[in-house]
């Protein structure tokens, strides 16, 4: 299968540490290339094979391959919420969804229809429920890191407390 991003395991980052606290954790990360005129499951297709890839390839460069994270920002974070909420994606990859041992989203968009422009093409309607992360949180979601700037201009900070409210 060939997907269309780059996955880089940066072993030159070794671990990397919380912030004194002692734990460590391994880091993959994806770049991949966003087009506004694409639609959005192809970009979490990609990234369910990509999560797929990292857990084959943990052990590899000695992290644990059962406690990966998913992490990401803006429509990088849209894309997390919704392979750690909906275990769909991650399961048509070939991976069990309790692969996924958490999630940190930063200034996401996790509930915000109805849509206009380019993201009513990218998401195929004006009104998708199936789009929006906050559509599939339950009592089995991971644990979530959720952070937004109070002044974001591009992602409305809503999303982040409505997501947040839910999750609880």
């Amino acid at each position: 299968e060939q997907a269309d991003f780059d996955l880089a395991l940066d072993t030159d980052l070794g671990h990397l540490t919380d912030f004194g606290v002692g734990l460590q954790h391994d880091a993959a990360t994806l770049r991949n290339t966003m087009n506004a005129n694409a639609a959005l499951i192809g970009f979490i297709e990609d990234c369910a094979l990509a999560v797929r890839f990292a857990r084959d390839k943990a052990r590899r460069y000695g992290g644990d391959p059962g406690r990966l994270f998913v992490m990401g920002h803006s429509a990088g974070a849209h894309i997390a919420a919704m392979l750690a909420l909906d275990g769909r994606w991650v399961s048509e990859a070939g991976v069990p969804s309790a692969t996924i041992a958490g999630m940190i989203g930063l200034a996401g968009p996790y509930d915000f229809l109805p849509l206009h422009g380019t993201l009513k093409t990218s998401f195929g309607g004006a009104d998708r429920h199936e789009t929006q992360p906050i559509s599939y949180v339950s009592p089995a979601a991971p644990p979530a890191f959720l952070a937004t700037g109070a002044r974001d201009r591009v992602v409305d900070s809503g999303n982040t407390a409505r997501l947040a409210a839910r999750l609880v």
